[in-house]
């Protein structure tokens, strides 16, 4: 999924890098009033994926991972993005 991330021409919009005392966050946008979240913690672990759109002035999730099911796709970590 992350290594197919330039075929998209996705655009960072946010990005945070974790501390001891937050969880760090990239926001990333999509086409079409999309975008996705990644958390992640102080190790660069994705904890939390979800993609929302931007709908009558709502935000509509579309799709939400947790860890545990982010595990299971073998989905590597935010090591390499973020630098």
């Amino acid at each position: 999924l992350l290594t197919g991330i330039e075929h998209y021409n996705i655009q960072i919009k946010t990005s945070q890098k974790p501390s001891a005392a937050a969880m760090g966050y990239m926001i990333i946008g999509l086409n079409n009033n999309k975008h996705g979240v990644f958390r992640f913690d102080i190790n660069n672990k994705i904890q939390e994926i979800r993609f929302e759109k931007l709908a009558n002035g709502k935000i509509e999730l579309i799709l939400k991972l947790s860890s545990s099911e982010i595990e299971n796709c073998n989905i590597p970590d935010l090591s390499n993005i973020l630098g």
